[in-house]
């Protein structure tokens, strides 16, 4: 069982970790080089921000 200061934590880091891979995805979307990887920081992104928000109303 996770106890309510590892859960306000854990909920801090995904939704921080899931601000920063989409701003990246954000930043980089008009460069010409290296467009391969991009929509997956993007889809990462989307999906640690739900998962801060589930963890943090959980």
């Amino acid at each position: 069982m996770i106890n309510m200061e590892n859960k306000y934590f854990l909920a801090a880091v995904l939704l921080i970790m899931g601000i920063y891979d989409m701003s990246f995805y954000y930043n980089r979307r008009h460069q010409p080089n290296n467009q391969r990887g991009l929509k997956a920081y993007l889809i990462f992104g989307i999906i640690l921000f739900i998962g801060g928000f589930y963890a943090l109303f959980r």
